[in-house]
C-alpha cells in the first residue's frame, strides 16, 4: 500500500513526504498492536508517546509470571475440539504423521492434544502430506478448515487424487471463516443469512466431482461414532476426506440468541462422579473448572453452551443437561 501510493503520488507529481515501514516507522514483518501503531505514528509526527507503553509492559509481564501458565483453548463447544478427541482414539496404536495448517485448529499443536508434525502456512498441510505419503510408512493426515479448502487446499486435492496418494484429509466445516470473523465463504449455508443470489457449493460435491474415492460426513459432536469412521478412512488406500461438520460455537450461539431458542448448560452430578477428570485433563473445555472443595468437575454455566459433547465422552456418565438425569454408565474396571 505504501509503495502504491508513492508511485500513485509521483504520477500526479504531488510533492508530498509519505511515511511508513521504508522510513523505519513501522516495521516490515510481524502483526501490529496497540503499542506499535501509536509509537509508530508518534515518531513520524517527531512527538512522544503519552502514554508509557514500555513500563505497561513490562509490569504486565510481571504480573503474568504470578500466574499458572494455561495453554490456547478452542471456544466452548467448539466442534473442532471433539473432532481431535475422535481423532486422538482412532490413531492409538497407529504411527502417524499429522500435518496441520492454519486456522482455529492449529492449536491441536499445544497440550493436551500435542497433534502438529508441521504447520506452514495456509493450504499447505495437504501439499506437505502428498510429499511425505510417497517417502513414509506411517499413516498420514492433514486438516484444513472449510474457507481454507475453497481457498488454498484445491490444487492439493487434485494432485492428491492425480496420482493417487495415500492421504486422509479432514475438512473441519463450521460454515464460515470463524477465526476472522465468522465471515461467509462458498461452503456456507443459505440459511445462515447468506446474500440473495448466492449459490452454496457443497465441499463433499466438490471432493466427489474431483475423484476422491472415499468422502465422509461426520456429525462433529457424534463423538464415539466418528472413531469408527475415522478408522475407516486410515484404511482406505488412496486420498479419502472427512467432513468433520457442526456449526461454529460463537456463530450458532449467535444464531440462538437472535432466533429465541434457549441455550440449556450442562451440570456434573456429584453424586455420580468419580473424579477421573476426563473432562478436565483430556477434554480441555474452558467452562470445566476443579472444584477445591470436593475434588471433583464443576461446569461454569457463563461459559458452557450445552453442546453435551462431555456428557458423551465421560466414563461413568456423571454429566447431563441442566433439568434432565441421566443414569450413570456401567464402566469395565
Amino acid at each position: 500500500m505504501e509503495h502504491n501510493t508513492k508511485r500513485i503520488a509521483k504520477d500526479f507529481g504531488l510533492d508530498v513526504t509519505i511515511l511508513g515501514k521504508d522510513k523505519g516507522h513501522f516495521s516490515e514483518a510481524m502483526e501490529y498492536n496497540v503499542p506499535i501503531v501509536v509509537r509508530g505514528i508518534a515518531s513520524a509526527l517527531g512527538m512522544e508517546p503519552k502514554i508509557d507503553y514500555d513500563e505497561i509492559l513490562k509490569r504486565a509481564d510481571e504480573l503474568k509470571s504470578m500466574l499458572p501458565e494455561r495453554m490456547p483453548c478452542f471456544c466452548a463447544g467448539c466442534p473442532h475440539r471433539a473432532t481431535f478427541w475422535a481423532i486422538k482414539q482412532a490413531i492409538r496404536g497407529r504411527n502417524v504423521v499429522f500435518n496441520n495448517d492454519i486456522g482455529c485448529y492449529s492449536m491441536a499443536f499445544f497440550p493436551p492434544l500435542n497433534m502438529t508434525s508441521s504447520l506452514l502456512c495456509m493450504g499447505s498441510s495437504l501439499g506437505l502430506s502428498a510429499g511425505m505419503s510417497q517417502v513414509l510408512e506411517d499413516d498420514v493426515m492433514c486438516v484444513v478448515g472449510d474457507s481454507t479448502f475453497f481457498h488454498a487446499t484445491l490444487p492439493g486435492l487434485v494432485n492428491s487424487v492425480y496420482h493417487n496418494l495415500n492421504v486422509t484429509l479432514f475438512v473441519l466445516d463450521n460454515e464460515v471463516t470463524a477465526m476472522t470473523g465468522q465471515q461467509f465463504h462458498p461452503g456456507t449455508p443459505e440459511d445462515r443469512g447468506m446474500p440473495e443470489g448466492k449459490k452454496r457449493i457443497k465441499i463433499e460435491d466438490v471432493c466427489r466431482g474431483i475423484g476422491v474415492g472415499h468422502v465422509a460426513i461426520m456429525d462433529s459432536y457424534d463423538v464415539k461414532n466418528n472413531v469408527d469412521i475415522i478408522k475407516k478412512a486410515l484404511d482406505f488406500k488412496g486420498p479419502s476426506v472427512l467432513i468433520s461438520r457442526r456449526s461454529c460455537a460463537l456463530h450458532g450461539d449467535r444464531i440462538k440468541r437472535r432466533t429465541g431458542e434457549p441455550i440449556i448448560q450442562n451440570e456434573v452430578n456429584k453424586d455420580i462422579c468419580k473424579k477421573p477428570h476426563t473432562c478436565i485433563r483430556d477434554f480441555y473445555c474452558p467452562s470445566f473448572e476443579f472444584d477445591t472443595d470436593d475434588r471433583a468437575a464443576r461446569i461454569l454455566p457463563e461459559i458452557c453452551d450445552g453442546c453435551g459433547v462431555c456428557a458423551k465422552i465421560c466414563p461413568f456418565g456423571s454429566i447431563h443437561r441442566k433439568g434432565e438425569e441421566a443414569p450413570a454408565k456401567e464402566v469395565k474396571q
